[in-house]
C-alpha cells in the first residue's frame, strides 16, 4: 500500500490575469484576487492528494463578454473535471465586465517530512498564513 501523506507543502506560481487591471484595484481586493484560484481549490486538493509524491495543479478560467465561461484544470497531467466545476463556480461570483476575463495560475505540492503539529509550530513562527501553505 502507497504510503499517505502526514503534512504537505503547496506552492502557488503567481497569478496570471486578463480584464481585471490588478494595479488599480486596493491591495484588498488585489489580495483576494491572486489567491482566488488557491482558496477556491484547497479543501479539494487536500482530499486527493494523499500519496507521497510530488504533485502538481494547472488552473485556467476565463469568463467572456457574453458571460460564457469556459476552462481547464489538470492535476498530475490528468483532467480535473471535479477542479474545473469548482473553477466555473467560481467564475460566476465575478462582476459581469464589458472584457473577457481570465485567470491562471500553477501549484505544487509535495510532502514534507514533519508530523502536522511541527509544520503547525514553524508557521506560527514565520507567520505563513496556514490556510493554503499547509495541510493535515
Amino acid at each position: 500500500e502507497t504510503e499517505r501523506v502526514t503534512c504537505g507543502a503547496l506552492y502557488a506560481g503567481p497569478m496570471w490575469t486578463v480584464g481585471t487591471d490588478i494595479e488599480v484595484v486596493s491591495e484588498r481586493e488585489r489580495e483576494a484576487i491572486e489567491g482566488e484560484i488557491v482558496r477556491t481549490l484547497v479543501g479539494d486538493l487536500k482530499a486527493v492528494l494523499t500519496e507521497k509524491r510530488m504533485s502538481w495543479a494547472f488552473c485556467s478560467i476565463a469568463r467572456t463578454r457574453s458571460d460564457e465561461i469556459v476552462g481547464d484544470c489538470h492535476l498530475n497531467n490528468l483532467e480535473w473535471p471535479h477542479g474545473l466545476s469548482r473553477l466555473c463556480w467560481m467564475a460566476e461570483t465575478w462582476a459581469p465586465s464589458s472584457q473577457r476575463q481570465e485567470r491562471r495560475q500553477f501549484m505544487l505540492a509535495r510532502p514534507v517530512k514533519r508530523t502536522a503539529e511541527e509544520a503547525e509550530e514553524l508557521l506560527k513562527q514565520s507567520g505563513a498564513r496556514p490556510w493554503w501553505r499547509l495541510w493535515k
